[in-house]
């Protein structure tokens, strides 16, 4: 960790997330040095064993996800909030199919 965090906002993000050790050992770091508010996030999230209960158990105020997998059966939070990308997906698709250019739907 590089610069001073003491009364700031932190953004950790990463693209999978299988069992959030590493995640949860940096939003430890982070609130040992004086970080306001964290807020976490993810591309896939996996949440296997007891990843559900590391985040609750957490500082992070809101961990967001994305919807490419599906929230193991029971596993929920107050804390997860989940983004879906079906409409992203389905328009990268659609110009696909018609030859168009995808990166445009990053503009």
């Amino acid at each position: 960790m590089i610069g001073d965090i003491q009364d700031g906002d932190a953004l950790l993000f990463d693209d999978e997330v299988l069992i959030e050790s590493s995640m949860m050992e940096a939003v430890r770091m982070l609130t040992e040095r004086g970080a306001k508010r964290i807020m976490a996030g993810c591309t896939h999230g996996v949440f296997s064993g007891d990843a559900i209960e590391r985040i609750d158990a957490s500082s992070v105020e809101t961990f967001v996800r994305t919807n490419t997998i599906p929230l193991p059966e029971g596993q929920d939070s107050a804390k997860l909030e989940t983004l879906s990308v079906a409409n992203f997906f389905g328009d990268a698709i659609k110009a696909i199919h018609h030859g168009e250019s995808v990166s445009r739907l990053l503009d």
